[in-house]
């Protein structure tokens, strides 16, 4: 076995005394006292990335306890810290001293460091990997050693310490029957192991590990290369647990085709590396694994055979970016069952975003049934929560949900979310829900966002003809009524009073807004402004921009005989009783204010438009 030996040295001054830990005026004399010197060795040293040993910058722990001091009562070294260095050895931020006395030591090391440590009169850490293992500093993080020597007298010898792995490590061999090999390096596959969990207690007095918890999707380390017929290279590390049938599963993406299955019963031991052999094969869509401990020292386990098939029922949020649309629907058959929302929660209990599902039966969303799927840049286990929308007021009831963060969810074979996919589950379709308008040879698509009950075009209407393909006239002068749109950039349209009541310009199933479709949009938003306003084309203020609904709100500014106020406002028709009539005013964000306000216009006032879903 081949072991690195490094020196830990000290710099500035601290001292130890029997039974405490101690700070010691610099008036007394250092040179009756003996230095702490330590060598170190990994056993099975193989998650080290480079050169089987530790890295620079590297830091590990120590603590140091005088007979018969448990880690629970006094220390004489607590928790210090050492840094590998680019000199090859451990580097301290202080010197440390054994106690006046001969008096046994018992020392415990570990890494990686962690700067609180362990509080007085207890001997726990929580320890955890990284999900996304795919850097060298996040892989080699994950990592977990303990090391422990008892007994030892004061002596200008080093002390040894020899540290071991208390995490697994699985080796990841991957063969695709069907394709060249060689193309599986153009275009890599993609391996995860699903819903393993990711963090624990561990004990430094009894030396064991429990309460694993918080269940990812962990993405390996390393690189592909060929091997025979095989894939090697990445690698993984995780915490001991144990896996169960119907929880845990092994997916391989290669394209657009996503391979999954669940794996058997099975405990993994600290200290253990494993290899799991994969096969896929491409003519009937299947794949089998095993799992093999391979690595020396580490103690070896059984095969686990296990058949896996395509996944088809998967909804992967990392594969949704939102995009093109801030909705997704969900078909089975062509039928939709369901949809998928990025929007915005807010109530007397919540204010984030998150990405929600609701059923969908006889083309009806049941706001009322909502789980929300991932609550955005939350790390808590409070995902998986219930949503449920009142219809009349507008508001939401919300439940925080206690699961951790995932990206993967299936449609069951009735049709409902469910955290397992299996092979005979329904094939599922998931389109954007965009908003297609068509007129003559004019076609532009919009997003959609949901706010609150309500279904709003994300971005301003950019129509020059009417639906009925009339062409819209361009107009530059607006001092006069007759009917027609400004364009004074690309990217900006606006519309005077009469081609809105046209009767015209909304597309086919959406309406202008109403006075009370707007104030049930600023009633649920509080009135904040900021979570409408989206960009960087607002003069800048003590206001914020934060965008949170996604309703992407910027500072077109207005044709008021000339276009004016560019960065300072924007503002949006809203229609009257009718389709053909408009409100006594006009709704209103400005820079200067947090406030959405409604104002008088003039008639020949050319302004932004937005459409809600009728």
């Amino acid at each position: 076995m081949k072991k690195t030996r490094l020196v830990l040295v000290g710099a500035l001054a601290c001292f130890l005394f029997f039974s405490c830990v101690n700070e010691i005026s610099d008036n007394n004399d250092k040179s009756s006292k003996t230095v702490i010197k330590i060598t170190s060795s990994i056993t099975d040293p193989q998650t080290r990335v480079k050169d089987n040993s530790f890295e620079t910058n590297d830091s590990i722990g120590l603590f140091v306890l005088t007979q018969p001091n448990k880690l629970s009562e006094e220390r004489c070294v607590n928790n210090a810290c050492f840094t590998y260095s680019l000199n090859s050895v451990f580097i301290s931020e202080k010197d440390l001293f054994y106690p006046d006395g001969n008096y046994k030591c018992d020392f415990i090391s570990y890494y990686p460091y962690q700067k609180s440590g362990i509080k007085a009169g207890q001997t726990e850490l929580i320890v955890s990997i990284n999900k996304n293992q795919t850097s060298i500093k996040s892989f080699a993080s994950s990592d977990f050693l303990v090391a422990r020597q008892n007994g030892i007298l004061a002596s200008k010898e080093p002390v040894s310490l020899s540290y071991k792995h208390r995490f697994c490590k699985i080796k990841l061999k991957l063969k695709m029957n069907g394709i060249k090999i060689d193309s599986l390096l153009v275009t890599p596959p993609i391996v995860y192991l699903n819903k393993i969990k990711t963090k624990c207690t561990y004990n430094l007095q009894t030396d064991s590990l429990y309460s694993a918890s918080s269940p990812q999707k962990i993405t390996p380390y390393g690189e592909w290369i060929i091997s025979g017929e095989y894939l090697i290279g990445k690698e993984v590390i995780i915490i001991p647990q144990t896996i169960l049938s119907g929880t845990n599963s092994v997916s391989v993406k290669l394209g657009s085709n996503i391979f999954s299955g669940s794996i058997p019963d099975t405990k993994l031991i600290s200290g253990k590396s494993e290899e799991l052999i994969i096969t896929c094969n491409q003519s009937n869509n299947t794949l089998t694994a095993s799992f093999n401990h391979s690595i020396d020292s580490w103690e070896d386990n059984s095969n686990i055979q296990v058949p896996t098939n395509e996944i088809t029922n998967l909804i992967d949020l990392s594969a949704l970016s939102f995009e093109e649309s801030s909705i997704y629907k969900i078909y089975v058959n062509g039928l939709q069952i369901g949809e998928l929302c990025k929007e915005y929660l807010l109530s007397d209990n919540i204010n984030a975003q998150a990405i929600v599902y609701y059923p969908v039966s006889d083309n009806v969303v049941n706001l009322a049934k909502g789980t929300a799927l991932r609550i955005i840049n939350r790390t808590e286990e409070i995902h998986g929560g219930s949503v449920q929308w009142n219809l009349l007021s507008n508001t939401l009831n919300y439940t925080a949900g206690n699961l951790a963060d995932s990206d993967e969810f299936y449609i069951d074979v009735n049709n409902q979310l469910s955290t397992y996919g299996a092979s005979n589950y329904p094939n599922i379709e998931i389109k954007a829900d965009i908003l297609t308008d068509i007129r003559e040879d004019e076609s532009i698509t919009y997003p959609i966002i949901k706010i609150g009950t309500q279904y709003w075009q994300r971005g301003n209407m950019k129509a020059t003809y009417y639906i009925s393909g009339e062409p819209i006239t361009l107009k530059t002068d607006f001092s006069t009524e007759s009917a027609g749109y400004g364009k004074p950039t690309t990217s900006y349209c606006f519309y005077n009073q009469k081609a809105v009541t046209s009767g015209k310009i909304a597309p086919i199933g959406w309406s202008i807004p109403t006075s009370q479709d707007w104030q049930n949009l600023i009633t649920y938003i509080q009135n904040d402004a900021s979570v409408l306003k989206g960009g960087t084309s607002w003069i800048e203020s003590e206001y914020p921009v934060s965008n949170l609904t996604g309703f992407y709100a910027v500072g077109t500014g207005y044709f008021d005989v000339t276009y004016t106020s560019r960065k300072e406002q924007i503002r949006y028709w809203m229609a009257g009783n009718t389709q053909t009539s408009i409100a006594d005013k006009v709704v209103c964000l400005q820079y200067f204010s947090n406030k959405i306000t409604e104002e008088f216009h003039k008639t020949t006032n050319g302004l932004s438009l937005r459409v809600i879903r009728k």
